[in-house]
């Protein structure tokens, strides 16, 4: 029975190694309301990840996306596929669309400056701080983890946010930030003064196309980065041939995301095949302490840890990742017979009788097209276990 399960397991994992879920449209849910601090009638959409609605014991990392409106679709598209891939996790993302104020609302303020050069973007961060943030985390399932993208002036409310809240938000991207000279000169010398004084962890990347008119000035700004940022503060930047201004947007909005991430995020492979079920269960226990909540570990990942153990013969670890993988998605069938496969391989019949039926029954239930020879093997499997007929 061992030999036979773990070679059913091993064809099981090739057919489900990759992404399980396509990338999905989200329409979102649309909010307005009352501003008393803008003193204005405000909006704002909140795309919530594929899992939020059966993953009821988890909360997200939030993404406040500037330019809501016109960002959403690749900011979206570039989340969920970083996610499937196992190198983020899942994102509720909160489009805020500009408008008619988006200089009022994005631009710091500048005294020497004239309308195109000055705003009240801080007035615009207590917005953000003490309306939409409380908003979102009252009403949705969101962790104390935030993140701010935003390009062009957005990029400059971003850096400007980065100086003034540094608390705000975890991760700050910015794309093409508009450093023409009349904004650059006093967000510079504001970051000059303040970033040798920025207190925790944070992180700030931005990215140029082929902008000559933002050239200087970014480069004044990542040498005030290479020089002043204090320990904990991590940033980088990119430089995007033949690219304009208007497609670094998408660019750099997924460079950062994956320049933050992918380090912490990502399966430390290596590890696990030195250490086995240990170094799934400190990977886990380093991402909660890391990002500070109960964090939901993704389906490729642990599908991709439950791969490497039964390769590597190591029943124990297999099973560890796959009680893991039912733990954090009940409803899988996917989960319930990998967990089965490793039960069976360790010799308790019983208890894989069972975790099969589950899988059965959760496929049978919502039968899934691309599942289909999953769904053969665990009626295989069940009739391996003496539980029935194919």
């Amino acid at each position: 029975m061992k030999e036979f399960t773990l070679r059913l397991a091993a064809t099981t994992l090739l057919l489900v190694g990759g992404p399980t879920a396509a990338l999905q449209a989200q329409e979102g849910r649309q909010h307005t309301f009352s501003s008393g601090v803008l003193g204005e009638e405000r909006s704002l959409t909140v795309h919530l990840p594929s899992s939020y609605d059966e993953q009821g014991g988890y909360a997200y990392p939030v993404l406040y996306l500037l330019d809501g409106h016109a960002n959403a679709g690749y900011a979206l598209t570039v989340s969920e596929f970083l996610a499937e891939s196992g190198v983020a996790p899942e994102l509720i993302t909160v489009a805020i669309p500009a408008g008619p104020t988006r200089g009022r609302d994005y631009l710091p303020p500048n005294p020497s400056g004239d309308a195109n050069s000055s705003g009240e973007a801080d007035r615009f961060l207590d917005h953000l701080e003490k309306e939409i943030i409380p908003f979102v985390e009252s009403n949705y399932r969101a962790a104390p983890f935030r993140l701010v993208s935003g390009h062009s002036l957005g990029g400059v409310f971003v850096t400007h946010a980065m100086i003034t809240r540094p608390g705000l938000f975890r991760v700050h991207l910015a794309q093409s930030p508009y450093l023409i000279e009349a904004i650059a000169a006093p967000l510079l010398e504001r970051v000059a003064m303040s970033l040798g004084d920025r207190a925790g962890s944070s992180f700030y990347y931005m990215n140029l196309g082929e902008e000559p008119n933002l050239s200087e000035n970014y480069d004044r700004l990542r040498s005030l980065l290479a020089t002043r940022a204090p320990g904990g503060f991590e940033w980088a930047s990119d430089r995007e041939d033949g690219v304009g201004h208007m497609g670094t947007r998408l660019i750099g909005h997924y460079a950062g995301l994956k320049g933050f991430f992918a380090d912490r995020w990502t399966l430390p492979t290596a590890t696990l095949e030195k250490d086995g079920g240990d170094a799934l269960a400190a990977y886990v226990d380093r991402l909660n302490a890391d990002f500070g909540y109960p964090v939901l570990i993704g389906e490729s990942s642990l599908q991709q840890a439950t791969q490497l153990f039964f390769s590597k013969q190591d029943i124990a670890a297999a099973g560890s990742s796959a009680e893991l993988y039912a733990k954090y998605y009940p409803r899988s069938p996917i989960a319930h017979f990998l967990r089965a496969n490793a039960l069976a391989a360790g010799g308790a019949r019983e208890e894989a009788l069972e975790a099969v039926a589950a899988a059965i029954s959760l496929y049978e239930a919502e039968p899934d097209e691309s599942l289909a020879p999953l769904y053969q093997g665990m009626k295989q499997l069940r009739a391996g276990l003496g539980g029935g007929d194919r």
